[in-house]
């Protein structure tokens, strides 16, 4: 977008979805971060491990078309955003899944409180292309996302 910033539309929603898309990959690092002391592995939990932060790079790649010169972004947005949703509504369960199922923890925890949000709201967004409701729910995501990450320890141990 920065090379073609002459010849493309950008749209808002679209740009806040990076924002959020950019800030969700470094939260999961900062979690992932703390996993990082398990001494064994097993294959099914590196899969769900590594299920965030492979949704993301994939919702950060279909973000963009194949060409963006000359590209109007609020167009793609609307017309190519569905599988994009989707993959967020798979990425955000499984991540919010991971600690529960492969350490234990509690799936109602009140760390998880925004990402039950974040899915319910992606849900709801693949049943409209309103683009009052699109811009609503995508500024409450990335509060979501910026709470989230706010609420998270500021240390690396």
């Amino acid at each position: 977008m920065i090379r073609c910033r002459e010849t493309i539309q950008t749209y808002w929603i679209h740009t806040l979805f990076i924002a959020i898309i950019l800030l969700a990959l470094l939260q999961q690092w900062w979690e992932l971060w703390g996993v990082r002391g398990v001494a064994t592995w097993t294959f099914p939990a590196l899969i769900m491990m590594l299920a965030g932060p492979v949704g993301l790079f994939m919702i950060a790649n279909l973000l963009f078309p194949d060409t963006v010169r000359n590209a109007d972004f609020r167009i793609y947005y609307y017309e190519k955003m569905g599988p994009v949703l989707w993959i967020g509504i798979a990425t955000v369960i499984l991540a919010v899944t991971f600690r529960p199922i492969v350490f234990g923890n509690t799936l109602l925890a009140l760390d998880n409180l925004s990402s039950f949000l974040i899915a319910a709201i992606l849900l709801s967004l693949t049943f409209t292309h309103k683009s009052w409701f699109h811009g609503l729910m995508v500024t409450v995501i990335l509060v979501g996302v910026i709470g989230d990450v706010l609420l998270a320890t500021f240390e690396l141990g």
